[in-house]
């Protein structure tokens, strides 16, 4: 439980009895926060972001491609980025996550990626962001947004 497919061509979905009350309860904000989702796969970005608005409380915005995300975060200014490694255009989240990162303001990134190999060539000008595999963990992904700031 808590894992949400989301292969290429195959559809996002959650397990049997979807997401319980077990993910509403792990983080309760007094301020919300902001955050921008970036994924090209429609179902998965549908649930990621739904699972952070409605059982999180987060303040979400979200791009589909890399190009997108990079202005979206000039002027949404994210607390937390979480991006998918491969996006429809020929920037990576790695790519994003790097640009966000050399902004002024402190910025939490996860990656989340189906091929690790190949996000882990590229994620050396990112180190120190966890990345996650596919199928999202979702209470994987609670924790890292709870851990205090580095």
């Amino acid at each position: 439980m808590g894992q949400i497919a989301s292969t290429r061509g195959r559809s996002a979905g959650l397990p049997s009895g979807g997401l319980t009350s077990a993910y509403h309860c792990c983080y309760a904000p007094s301020v919300m926060r902001r955050m921008l989702i970036v994924e090209d796969e429609p179902d998965a970005l549908e649930m990621l972001v739904s699972w952070m608005q409605h059982q999180r409380g987060w303040e979400v915005r979200s791009a589909q491609t890399g190009r997108s995300a990079v202005e979206l975060s000039k002027t949404f200014k994210p607390d937390v980025v979480i991006a998918d490694y491969l996006l429809q255009d020929e920037i990576t989240g790695v790519d994003v996550i790097a640009e966000v990162q050399s902004h002024q303001q402190p910025v939490r990134c996860i990656l989340v990626t189906g091929r690790l190999a190949k996000a882990l060539q590229d994620a050396q000008r990112i180190n120190g962001v966890p990345i996650l595999t596919k199928p999202l963990d979702f209470r994987r992904l609670g924790r890292l947004l709870e851990e205090p700031p580095s």
